[in-house]
């Protein structure tokens, strides 16, 4: 073989590595999302609203929202990102917006189990 032709080989090989790793990424990021949603919907709202069930309902109406809000803005943003920016830059804003993100949920949910 070319050199050209073993170079294709091992793009082709490390391509569907990188499909691997994403496909688990996405899945670990789904359950982990997913767990989450339910420990702060299910115990950690009860618990701050103290069984009131007017504020139960109210806050979790209010979750809701954010949720169906965030499911729909989001492909609409990542969209507009890849045509504004490409898709190299687009998935480059993502991640450090992933990033960033995360430590400020993680510092949110750490005051929310503070105060429970």
């Amino acid at each position: 073989k070319q050199w050209y032709q073993r170079r294709v080989a091992i793009t082709a090989g490390l391509f569907y590595v990188f499909i691997i790793l994403v496909t688990l990424t996405g899945i670990i990021s789904t359950l982990s999302s997913n767990a989450t949603k339910i420990v702060i919907e299910r115990d950690w709202i009860v618990i701050l609203t103290k069984g009131n069930s007017d504020q139960l309902s109210e806050i979790n109406a209010g979750m809701r929202r954010i949720d169906q809000v965030c499911l729909l803005l989001a492909p609409i943003l990542a969209g507009a990102f890849v045509s504004a920016f490409g898709v190299t830059y687009a998935a480059a804003i993502i991640a450090i917006w992933n990033v960033v993100s995360l430590f400020f949920e993680y510092f949110l949910l750490h005051c929310v189990f503070k105060r429970v």
